[in-house]
Parts: C-alpha cells; sequence; structure tokens
C-alpha cells in the first residue's frame, strides 16, 4: 500500500498556476468590502494549532487537473481529532461570499478556479483564522469507483428524492436504498429537492460518512484494489508516510461515528444577491467562533 500511495501525484500548492474562468470575475485589486471580513473575532487567537487535531481541506472536482483548472464542486474539511479520538467532516457552501486574496470578494467556489487548492486554504485561514496547509482533490469519478468495489452504500431516500433521481439514473424505489456509484453521486449532487445547496451539501456529507462506514468494514485485503481504481483520479501535498499515519489513527479511534458541521451555520447569514449572483453572506466572527468550537472543542 505504501508503494502504491507514492504514485499519488503530489503538488507544491505555491506553484500551482491559476486558470481563468469566464464565468467568474476577473482579477482585481481585491476590494475586503464585505463587514468583518478582515478582523480576528475576539477571543480566538490566530493560526490555532490546537493539539491533535489536523485538519486537511478536502476538494470534490468535475474535472481533476493537479489542484486547479477548475470549479469545485464540494469543499470541506476533515478534521482528525486525536485528542478526542473522533473524526469530523465540515461542509463549506460553495456560495458563501468571501474576501478572495488578490481578488475582489466573491464565491468560494471561485478561489478554486482562480488559483487551486493554495488559493481555496488562503482563502479559509483568512475569513475564519484557520490554519489548512494540507488538501486533497478528488475526482467524482473516483467516488463511483470506490462505491461500486465496496457494493455500494446505504441511503435513506425521500419519495421525493425518489422521483427525481430514478428519471436520471433509476432506483428501485424509496426508503433504504442501496446506491451503486453513479446513483449515489446523482443523489449528492442533487439540488432540484429541498433546499437547493443547503440539502446538497447535507447528501454529500451522508455519502461521505456511509462511504467512510463502509470502507472501514472492508477487508483489508480489497484495499490494494480500491487504491488501484482511485489513484489516477487523486492529488495532495501530504507525504505517504503522513497518510499512513493519518489512516492507521482514524481506524483506531472508538468512536465511529463522522461528527458533521457546516458553513455558514444557519443563523449566521443573509442570502443576497451581488453582481447578478446569488450568494450567501456570512457573519464572519459568529461562524469562525462556531467553527472552532467544533473542531477544537475549547482547547
Amino acid at each position: 500500500m505504501f508503494v502504491m500511495l507514492e504514485q499519488i501525484p503530489r503538488s507544491d500548492v505555491e506553484n500551482i498556476i491559476p486558470v481563468e474562468d469566464p464565468l467568474i470575475v476577473p482579477e482585481e485589486e481585491q476590494k475586503n468590502t464585505q463587514q468583518n471580513g478582515s478582523d480576528t473575532p475576539a477571543g480566538i487567537q490566530e493560526n490555532p494549532k490546537a493539539t491533535g487535531v489536523i485538519n486537511i481541506l478536502l476538494l470534490g472536482s468535475d474535472e481533476h487537473q493537479d489542484a486547479g483548472g477548475g470549479r469545485s464542486d464540494s469543499i470541506m474539511i476533515a478534521t482528525v481529532d486525536k485528542s478526542s479520538g473522533k473524526l469530523k467532516l465540515t461542509s463549506l457552501m460553495r456560495d458563501m461570499y468571501l474576501p478572495i486574496p488578490g481578488r475582489r470578494d466573491n464565491r468560494l467556489n471561485a478561489a478554486y478556479a482562480f488559483g487551486g487548492a493554495s488559493l481555496v486554504m488562503r482563502t479559509i485561514n483568512d475569513n475564519f483564522d484557520m490554519d489548512l496547509e494540507q488538501y486533497v482533490v478528488v475526482d467524482f469519478i473516483a467516488f463511483e469507483r470506490i462505491i461500486d468495489i465496496i457494493g455500494g452504500i446505504p441511503i435513506e431516500i425521500s419519495a421525493s428524492e425518489f422521483r427525481a433521481l430514478n428519471a436520471s439514473v433509476g432506483i428501485e424505489g424509496y426508503g433504504l436504498q442501496t446506491l451503486n456509484g453513479r446513483q449515489a453521486l446523482a443523489y449528492a449532487r442533487l439540488r432540484s429537492v429541498g433546499r437547493d445547496d443547503f440539502d446538497r451539501v447535507d447528501r454529500q456529507q451522508k455519502v461521505i460518512t456511509k462511504l467512510f462506514e463502509k470502507v472501514r468494514t472492508t477487508s483489508f485485503l480489497r484495499f490494494p484494489g480500491i487504491l488501484t481504481a482511485i489513484l489516477p483520479y487523486v492529488s495532495t501535498n501530504i507525504s505517504t508516510f503522513e497518510i499512513m499515519s493519518i489512516g492507521t489513527s482514524v481506524l483506531r479511534f472508538e468512536d465511529k461515528n463522522v461528527h458533521r458541521f457546516r458553513l455558514p451555520a444557519e443563523g449566521s447569514y443573509s442570502p443576497t444577491t451581488i453582481r447578478e449572483m446569488m450568494v450567501l453572506v456570512p457573519d464572519i466572527a459568529e461562524n469562525t467562533r462556531l467553527l472552532h468550537e467544533f473542531l477544537y472543542e475549547g482547547q
């Protein structure tokens, strides 16, 4: 497995070539017009590095191009909390309107098109007083292949979700269903049912959680096959040794749950339209406080 993990493409986040996207506002002198965007909230130390807490940026993309070059459809922070023995998953809404270093304020997912994983990390760090340094970019094809290899994942499907999904990927019914890779990906990206991106983020977290639970109980002998299937669709700046170390720690956790959170949190943002974009303007100070409370649990 160590030899196989060595094959994962790795890049220096500081040397990623930005890719322009005509659908995103052009580069210009940065304007931090958003209130609370540059101030560190009272009581929060800059760049906290709590003992035993590892935060990793997890990006899901339609087109894997060495940590840049397209839009990021899924933006998460995976947290391995060795101090409490917990695995945590925080989703960041892609329509969250934030100051982006070197650019004018924009949606969070614009940062990925402008400067890849590096700029996404800088944006999150600057706005939410974080210390992200490591990333993993995964093409959605990898999720499909993993789910197929492990025999699908169980997901509770509502009647409205069934109607929407059945028209595109064909599932057997609603209630508890075992979804294959294609069906699970369609479920995770479903926006037409419920609260648009809010429910879509919740579905993404459910898919990741169920995938993790299934892989965790999968025979170790199947891991080489899983790695073979996904390696062409993953890039990271995490060393193989660190991957093995983090993975070993997680497998030892007694808490088998994946604890979930979302930014912006309920009641801490304002939906509005800016430059003809539907966006979510967060209360930076409140969301920073809530995020740190979730990740560091009082450390």
